[in-house]
């Protein structure tokens, strides 16, 4: 196959052109074939199902997935416009604007009811376990287990990885790309995910000194207007989301991203409460 520029790069793929209309996700080698299938099936069913998603042109072979050079690829229309994070950085004075439309985009994904999707409890129990493990913190395996034990559960569709840089601004609207991570529950818990996507993650690389207080201040403003407007939208309470803070914290140290473990520790120490032992003294 014969592809043209490179569209984007990211941790675990590079996106390049496939023809007029469609870009090639092509995932890095290792990866695994079940998950390139997954994302493949699940972007089609939620773009099916009218959420703001990319259409999926799935190759003739009975997971969907086109192959080069043993690496496993997703074609998907091309979105052609900016990340919302670019605009942000851009056009900081229109922080207020993405603000409340990240949070519309938000509450009307969550919204949406897909059956098949995979839990989000199962899938954050998991991650919270290796998590854990990585940090060398296991007891912190335990207190996510009790929390979760006492927080609802839900059926809505929940994006898993949902930050700026996920939103593409199409001349026909806000699109959510990178549904790798999709899946059924808690709408508080998606949110306290993107909580802490956006105040945790780092700079990027070879940011000066002006730019990242910036950008510092550009989050802590964004993440405000979101937080109030996504509220306001959904009915959830800050109470409900901070609810998941420390859990979706540990869950993300499953995940290795450099410069994030102590800012996730932290958080874990602030909304997890330690695990009672049988018979400790009250």
């Amino acid at each position: 196959m014969a592809h043209g520029e490179m569209v984007g790069v990211g941790r675990t793929a590079e996106v390049l052109a496939w023809d007029e209309g469609h870009v090639i996700k092509l995932y890095r080698a290792g990866f695994r074939r079940g998950d390139a299938a997954f994302e493949a099936q699940a972007t089609a069913r939620i773009h099916q199902a009218g959420v703001a998603a990319p259409a999926v042109l799935l190759a003739d072979t009975p997971d969907g997935l086109f192959e080069e050079d043993g690496r496993f690829g997703v074609v998907f229309e091309r979105v052609r416009g900016p990340s919302m994070l670019h605009e942000l950085v851009a056009h900081p004075l229109r922080v207020r604007t993405y603000g409340r439309e990240f949070a519309r985009l938000h509450a009307e994904m969550h919204a949406a009811r897909i059956l098949g999707l995979p839990s989000q409890r199962d899938g954050i129990l998991h991650a919270a376990d290796r998590g854990a493990a990585a940090a060398g913190r296991c007891e912190l395996a335990l207190q996510v287990r009790e929390r979760v034990s006492e927080l609802p559960d839900g059926d809505a569709v929940c994006h898993g990885d949902f930050h700026p840089d996920n939103v593409l601004l199409s001349g026909r609207g806000p699109i959510l790309i990178d549904w790798g991570s999709a899946c059924r529950g808690s709408a508080a818990a998606d949110v306290a995910r993107t909580v802490l996507l956006v105040t945790c993650g780092g700079y990027p690389v070879g940011s000066p000194l002006r730019a990242r207080i910036l950008i510092g201040l550009l989050r802590r403003l964004f993440l405000r207007v979101y937080l109030g407007e996504y509220v306001r939208r959904s009915g959830a309470t800050c109470r409900e989301i901070e609810a998941w803070l420390g859990v979706m914290a540990v869950a993300r140290l499953a995940e290795g991203i450099a410069g994030e473990d102590a800012a996730l520790l932290a958080a874990a120490a602030r909304h997890l409460r330690p695990v009672e032992r049988e018979g400790r003294k009250p």
